[in-house]
């Protein structure tokens, strides 16, 4: 976690009576986590990524709702309030999404890039945007601009959630064990000193490693994935028909 945060929750404390002031660590985090997701996303469109993202955490919470009544099939269909809803988010969040997409691709057009590298940019999207061309062996697209739009909404509510979760549950764990607090200071203050670590030093915290992977044992953000046949396929000796849903157990 950067100073930033960090900045912030100091400077609540010093407008609050006493100097002292209760922090919601858990949503603090979701906003960390969101932050990062949209740079690490986005980019140069970050504003507009973070603004897009608004859209898929409302849904998130519709979609958790939905998934806690009784399930009746073919309901998913069904123009129910709660649907309607999600149907309205998921088309939001599509939109604001595509608005980016088309303006990365004008911006080539315009610039007249296309033998960069990263013509679309070094981002996850720049990147998974340079796979929507023909490959030159056969012409056909690798990704379609359908499967972009789902890359990304993965990409938010696997990393969002699911990191923030970990680091909250991993401080609760450091409260509780102030030794490892100790230890844990030690090895980074000894591998990192007061600067920004690099991809060379975080490879060396041992017991920083150590200790996420252990929180993640003891409470794990996710205990399942869902994932949606798009067309029919084998899995092993079971032929899965297209549109299926399936439930898969990591846990």
């Amino acid at each position: 976690m950067g100073p930033k945060p960090i900045q912030e929750w100091k400077h609540q404390a010093e407008l609050a009576e006493d100097n002292c002031t209760k922090i919601e660590i858990c949503r603090e985090f979701q906003k960390l986590t969101a932050d990062i997701i949209a740079h690490t996303a986005f980019g140069s469109s970050y504003i507009q990524g973070k603004e897009a993202f608004k859209a898929p955490r409302e849904l998130q919470r519709w979609c958790a709702a939905s998934d806690a009544n009784i399930f009746n099939p073919g309901s998913q269909y069904l123009p129910t309030p709660s649907n309607l809803q999600i149907w309205k988010l998921d088309r939001k969040l599509k939109g604001s999404l595509r608005r980016i997409i088309e303006s990365r691709l004008k911006s080539k057009i315009t610039a007249g890039s296309t033998g960069a590298d990263f013509p679309y940019g070094d981002d996850l999207l720049g990147v998974m945007m340079a796979a929507i061309e023909p490959t030159k062996s056969n012409g056909n697209l690798k990704l379609q601009m359908h499967e972009i739009l789902e890359e990304c909404k993965t990409f938010f509510f696997s990393g969002h959630e699911a990191t923030s979760s970990l680091l909250t549950w991993a401080v609760l764990m450091l409260s509780i064990h102030p030794e490892w607090q100790a230890k844990l200071r030690e090895e980074v203050l000894e591998e990192c000193g007061m600067g920004i670590p690099d991809a060379d030093m975080l490879a060396r915290l041992k017991l920083v490693n150590m200790v996420l992977l252990e929180v993640l044992r003891l409470y794990c953000p996710a205990i399942i994935l869902i994932r949606e046949a798009f067309e029919e396929m084998k899995l092993g000796n079971l032929m899965i028909p297209k549109h299926t849903n399936l439930t898969i157990p990591i846990r």
